[in-house]
Formats: structure tokens, C-alpha cells, sequence
């Protein structure tokens, strides 16, 4: 028995994401073209933690490999553990897009918030909405992830704690 189309929450930039049978659908963008090509190298190069295309359908539909987890709806409650092992994702992510541009320029997911992130155990496992993914600089990705989840804007968080996990978070991860 087939199961009903289930609209998916979130979804902050584009609308109408169902669920039915682990397959998430997601409207066509402009971008997806691109995006899907990089998901599918990324599967190719085995980087495990980014979501998976799986086709279009006839109406036009992306569809992808549902990822069993919790994404937050806002940013927030991020701990350096947590940030230690998403960059640590990012780095491989970029390490290996080395192989397609053959420069110092990686592919950038340019949104990498903890709203795309998809968690299991309290621990990131998957990388999802890839429509404003492009070739960039490292730093565009690591500026955004530190901006985002260790929360700099807030005014609630002690700023001594922020520049510490700050510090904590690059070491080791980006350090050659």
C-alpha cells in the first residue's frame, strides 16, 4: 500500500517539500540542475553525510533519499562538540571537491546553517538543501557555519564563551 504525500516543515526558501515512501520532493529550481550533479559526485566519492538525488519525476520534482533525524527549525543550541563534527564534514566535503575544480576554489553548500543539517543522537549525520550550493572559497562556507552556529549575533550568549569556541572549533579540524 502506497503511503500519502506528507508535507514536510521547514523549508524556509522553497515551499511545497512532501514526503511519501522515503522519498522527499522537492520543486524544481534553476539551481537544481547543478546542485543534483554535485550530490551525485559525492556519492560517487563515497562522502556518506550529503543527501542523495535520486531522479525527477514527469511533473518536474526533484526526489532524494529521505534522512531519518531531527533538523531545528531555528538556529540556536549548538555545542562545540557538535561544531567540532560538522566541520570536520565540511572539511571532507571540500577536501574531496578538490577533485572537480583542480584549484584552491571547493564546493561551497553556501547555506550551511543548522536548519540543513540533519541530526541523529544530537550528533550531525547529513548535509541537506544543496540549491544554493556553488564553486567558491573555503572560507565562505567556514565564515557562515561560525557565524550560525556558534550564534555570534545573539546577545544572550557570553562573547569570551564565542570567541573560545571559535578558537576550539578551527583547531585541529583546519589545521594542516
Amino acid at each position: 500500500m502506497e503511503e500519502e504525500f506528507v508535507l514536510l516543515l521547514g523549508g524556509r526558501s522553497t515551499r511545497g517539500v512532501m514526503l511519501r515512501n522515503g522519498v522527499v520532493y522537492r520543486p524544481h529550481k534553476t539551481t537544481s540542475d547543478f546542485s543534483n550533479t554535485i550530490l551525485k559526485f559525492f556519492e560517487k566519492e563515497n562522502v556518506s553525510f550529503t543527501q542523495r538525488y535520486i531522479g525527477t519525476t514527469e511533473d518536474g520534482r526533484d526526489m532524494y533519499r529521505y534522512i531519518e533525524g531531527y533538523v531545528p527549525s531555528e538556529i540556536g543550541d549548538t555545542n562545540l562538540r557538535q561544531l567540532c563534527l560538522f566541520m570536520r564534514m565540511i572539511r571532507k566535503i571540500h577536501d574531496s571537491s578538490i577533485k572537480i575544480t583542480h584549484s584552491d576554489l571547493v564546493i561551497c553548500h553556501n547555506d550551511l546553517s543548522p536548519c540543513n543539517v540533519v541530526s541523529q543522537d544530537c550528533n550531525p549525520i547529513a548535509i541537506i538543501d544543496w540549491d544554493s550550493a556553488d564553486i567558491g572559497k573555503r572560507w565562505e562556507d567556514l565564515t557562515y557555519i561560525v557565524w550560525l552556529w556558534i550564534n555570534i549575533g545573539s546577545h544572550q550568549r557570553d562573547k569570551i564563551d564565542i570567541l573560545w569556541q571559535m578558537k576550539n572549533s578551527a583547531v585541529g579540524v583546519w589545521s594542516r
